[in-house]
């Protein structure tokens, strides 16, 4: 596009909105939000803005707000820089300051994302915002330290430290940009420097992490220290990302024996389970080993509104089968899919009484060509989808019968189910309709085996470090084994936290109360150390409320006692914390762990003052060891 017919949007630092004619106008609150969200995050629906907009308002007078706010925009502007149809993406002529950092189009800029700007009446918005802070940060260190890289390899040292001191300021507890900081110091000939940025990296890690520095941090420092010439260090182009994939479907024997028992009895399969646990794989393998596969779907979002999954895969099915429609099941269509209208005709506005027989007549002659409809992520789906596809299913049992449906197969997330969903699922399980087999964790042989069939080789105490962190989720473990292909060499221990299982945490979290998602990340920020009392006294919190979290918790399969269940689990909850929060939690921790320590002393002071006044009861007497006497005064 040519850059003079450019909108400029700077929020790096002070938000600013700039006209292609250099007229700067006002941009904030919901405008500078919407605008903000939609460069960072690319289209949106619509249902989903509104409400992070106007969480306080009815789903009705969110959306109105919204469309008043586009149309005063394009009052404002002259011209529409969102483009709004079910979905709303930002113009292409608009360029963003932070997208083309994040891109890599610009040098990297200074400035904190929407600074200054407060959104406490959009709070989900708030959050979203201090996540996207700090990705913006180690975005930025990342682009610096590779910079930092390329001057060192060049010899350049005295630029390179600029640059690695600038990266510092944008991840400022990072032990890799530490390491290049003291390293490219220790080259520019300032070793002295570089052991303060030790001692300083050794006591921030101490006070807010409560953790040491990695042994490769320790050992340049002592290289540092001794004076010694440090390996050489090249900047090297980052391989492939190959992603561990197996052909063996691995420890659910038991399930897929289940399955073919329901098969045989023409039941309604479902399957439920933990995000991770390998339900879709699972439920695609069968259905693949059975013959023919229609796959449907719900998507995120699809509840907001009636009949959405229906259309979008009534419209597939048309696609596939291209059935020859009756003109009463068309025009009935018309309302779900109005390009279905013939010319000179108007959709329908509201849904007619044959809208469910119209939706059976597509799905009729779609599905006698394929053996088995498969409907992943069922628990999207929005209520009247699922009544009238029930309306269809429920008159034909036992399914697989010639001339009748095929078999059907569906997959949903433990506890995301909507009561009506849910309800159907439990009469048609009551009525010997459908079966529901759940997928549990692997257990650890199952969870070796996994392993050992990836198309990468682990090996030794690592496998094992392995497969007790992802506590039987096949996600995990292969996420695990992700995180330690892309780890830069060199960079031992444990395997770093992986962005999915970070995701599916969040998610598992967002269904819990605000007191247990407090009480779980206070436990994070505690590592090993927490229980409810500890989590009572940092959020200073009644240490019964908290009890009752920790039952949550326990029950979301968070923690098991006082540990976290998988300790990737800890580790997700922790790097999900909104930077402010985990300051705030980190003093809040370090205060409470002081007293406990003061505590812990005065009452060992005190037993030792009560063990020294009865030194001379005749049992204490007796418990010294033979001839150990009274010291003598020499």
């Amino acid at each position: 596009m040519d850059a003079s017919r450019r909108w400029r949007l700077a929020v790096l630092g002070t938000p600013k909105l700039t006209a292609p004619d250099g007229r700067a106008f006002r941009c904030e609150g919901r405008t500078l939000a919407l605008l903000t969200y939609l460069s960072l995050e690319g289209p949106v629906p619509r249902a989903r803005l509104a409400t992070l907009l106007w969480p306080d308002r009815a789903e009705s007078a969110s959306r109105n707000n919204l469309v008043q706010l586009l149309r005063r925009m394009t009052g404002t502007y002259g011209e529409a820089l969102v483009l709004a149809t079910d979905t709303l993406t930002l113009a292409p002529q608009v360029q963003v300051d932070a997208r083309d950092v994040l891109g890599g189009a610009v040098d990297v800029l200074d400035g904190v994302l929407l600074d200054h700007d407060r959104f406490e009446e959009m709070p989900d918005f708030s959050d979203w915002l201090e996540v996207q802070r700090e990705q913006l940060d180690q975005r930025r260190a990342h682009l610096l330290v590779e910079r930092a890289a390329r001057l060192e390899a060049q010899g350049e040292y005295g630029q390179a430290v600029e640059v690695a001191w600038r990266a510092l300021s944008f991840d400022p507890v990072s032990e890799s940009v530490h390491r290049r900081v003291m390293r490219l110091l220790y080259l520019d000939g300032q070793p002295t420097q570089a052991l303060r940025v030790y001692e300083r990296l050794r006591d921030v890690l101490r006070e807010a992490l409560r953790t040491e520095p990695m042994p490769e941090t320790r050992e340049l420092a002592r290289l540092i220290g001794r004076s010694e010439q440090l390996p050489l260090v090249v900047p090297a182009r980052s391989p492939a990302r190959v992603v561990p994939t197996t052909t063996v479907l691995t420890g659910r024997e038991r399930e897929w024996a289940a399955l073919e028992r329901a098969w045989q009895d023409g039941r309604f399969i479902i399957v439920r389970g933990e995000a991770g646990m390998g339900k879709s794989r699972l439920a695609l393998d069968f259905a693949q080993s059975k013959g023919r596969v229609l796959t449907l779907e719900g998507r995120p979002g699809d509840h907001l509104a009636p009949y959405t999954t229906a259309a979008r895969n009534v419209r597939r099915v048309l696609n596939l089968a291209k059935p020859d429609l009756p003109d009463w099941a068309r025009r009935s269509l018309t309302w779900l899919l109005p390009d279905l209208a013939v010319s000179g005709e108007a959709p329908l506005e509201r849904a007619d009484a044959r809208l469910h027989d119209a939706i059976r007549s597509v799905f009729q002659v779609g599905l006698a060509q394929v053996d088995v409809c498969l409907f992943d992520d069922i628990h999207y789906v929005d209520d009247a989808t699922i009544e009238a596809g029930f309306v269809l299913i429920d008159a034909v049992f036992p399914l697989g019968r010639p001339g009748g449906l095929p078999h059907f197969v569906a997959v949903h997330r433990d506890d995301e189910l909507s009561p009506f969903t849910r309800s159907v699922f439990e009469g048609m399980v009551s009525a010997g309709q459908a079966a529901w087999i759940e997928l549990g964790a692997l257990d650890e042989d199952a969870a070796r085996a996994l392993l050992m069939n990836l198309n990468v080789t682990v090996e030794g105490a690592l496998a094992s470090t392995l497969v007790q962190a992802a506590g039987g989720n096949p996600l995990f473990l292969l996420e695990g084994v992700q995180s330690l292909r892309d780890a830069p060499p060199g960079e031992g221990g444990a395997p770093p936290l992986p962005g999915k299982v970070g995701a599916l945490i969040t998610r598992r979290l967002s269904r819990l109360s605000n007191v247990a998602v407090h009480a779980a990340r206070a436990s994070a920020v505690l590592r090993r150390d927490f229980s409810p009392e500890l989590v009572a006294a940092m959020l200073s919190a009644p240490l019964l409320e908290v009890v009752a979290a920790w039952e949550e918790l326990e029950a979301a399969q968070i923690v098991r006692g006082e540990r976290f269940v998988h300790d990737l689990i800890g580790e997700a909850i922790f790097t999900d914390i909104p930077s402010a929060t985990r300051r705030l939690l980190q003093r809040a921790a370090a205060r409470v762990l002081a007293e406990s320590r003061r505590a812990a002393r005065r009452d060992r002071a005190a037993l030792g003052g009560r063990r020294a006044g009865h030194a001379g009861h005749p049992v204490a007497a007796a418990r010294r060891p033979r001839g150990a006497g009274v010291p003598s005064p020499s």
